[in-house]
């Protein structure tokens, strides 16, 4: 069925003039028939994604590419990611609001502080509700590592557990670490799982419902455990302090926990970590930014021991560091892509990713493969007896 411009704009509640505007920049492609100009119904679907995209903060541009480049139905799916990073958004100034209405502050830079804790703990939410953005950089880290084992088969052949320990796990995530190794934990160990996401939470669950040795899941906060003084031989808390923005916090938390003697198990990353990856965001768009020197500088390599010791008797890192190799274009653009919520300024990403996956298909045009850095550490605490 064919409109004409004015039928067209009074179908969709536009003007004729909305309507000249779209044909002149390429949204809109009529159709001249005896001298008029006329609009196939198919482009009904079109306006309203065209309305869609530019309520969720797409610019005609950007609007532009993305018709030309995807399938409607890819379309409507790619604002699933993009509709949650701006929820969030909203929801840290909601929470940011709420407070300094119940606990008003006067000085601007605790104020300004206060929102940036508020959003970097909403935009973790996002990363680590969704159990399947940790399961692809999982299982992309099992694909690329050149070591025999995996990262968390080499943990655990650092941890030493004892007989009836209790161990507890703050930011367990779906139970890669216990899964993996569920062939080397004692018999008489007993584990407490703890996380800040109640899927994370249930994820693990549906895992490891074959390991007797695990006894609890408990929605847990880094700053606040619900548990009494001393309950822990071990405490292990693999990449989750470089996340935290008041760590010495979270480690008061850990050290109260944990028993005389107690060991605690943490890991983080170097300063070269993914450097390839970040360095190939820069070139594409210089206002995208995974964050990660914000990272290794709250809690890293080279700066962990010193902070870890403020807090234990001592902290010895050990450092595993290898250089993938991807040849896989749509491989490598998932993985980055599964990122979402691991920095706040990675919003302008999921508005190009069209573009941005065309640009990592001509970089390997150019040279054949995608090096990656991979240099974490490991740091085995005591607390004084």
């Amino acid at each position: 069925m064919m409109y004409t411009y004015r039928e067209f704009a009074n179908l969709v509640g536009t003007t004729i003039r909305t309507l000249r505007y779209y044909e002149k920049i390429g949204l809109l492609s009529p159709i001249d028939h005896d001298g008029i100009k006329q609009i196939e119904s198919s482009y009904l679907v079109t306006y309203q994604t065209i309305q869609l995209l530019k309520q969720a903060n797409y610019t005609l541009e950007q609007i532009k590419q993305l018709l030309q480049n995807q399938h409607l139905n890819d379309q409507l799916l790619m604002q699933k990611d993009l509709i949650k990073i701006q929820i969030t958004s909203q929801m840290a100034m909601l929470k940011f609001l709420e407070e300094i209405e119940h606990s008003p502050v006067s000085d601007e830079r605790a104020l300004f502080e206060r929102y940036l804790l508020i959003q970097n703990q909403e935009h973790l939410h996002l990363q680590f509700d969704d159990p399947s953005n940790l399961e692809y950089r999982i299982a992309f880290h099992h694909r690329y590592t050149t070591y025999p084992i995996s990262f968390q088969q080499w943990l655990f052949t650092h941890y030493q557990f004892h007989k009836e320990d209790h161990v507890l796990e703050i930011g367990c995530g779906d139970g890669t670490l216990w899964l993996e190794n569920q062939n080397q934990i004692p018999a008489d160990l007993e584990i407490t799982l703890s996380d800040v996401s109640y899927h994370m939470l249930e994820k693990s669950k549906g895992n490891l419902k074959a390991i007797s040795q695990i006894k609890s899941y408990d929605l847990a906060n880094a700053y606040h455990l619900p548990y009494a003084d001393q309950s822990f031989d071990k405490v292990i808390m693999n990449h989750v302090l470089m996340y935290l923005e008041d760590e010495n916090k979270a480690l008061q938390e850990v050290k109260r926990v944990l028993k005389p003697g107690g060991i605690f198990y943490c890991t983080t990353i170097a300063e070269d970590m993914m450097q390839e990856r970040d360095a190939l965001i820069r070139r594409f768009d210089p206002s995208i930014s995974f964050d990660q020197s914000t990272l290794y500088k709250r809690f890293g390599n080279e700066n962990g021991q010193l902070l870890l010791e403020k807090s234990f008797n001592s902290a010895q890192l050990f450092e595993r560091k290898e250089v993938y190799t991807i040849c896989d274009v749509d491989d490598y653009y998932h993985f980055i892509l599964s990122g979402k919520g691991l920095s706040l300024h990675l919003e302008p990403l999921y508005k190009q990713k069209g573009a941005f996956y065309q640009f990592l298909v001509n970089e390997f045009k150019k040279k054949g493969k995608f090096p990656l850095t991979i240099h974490t550490g490991l740091f085995i605490c005591r607390k004084d007896n």
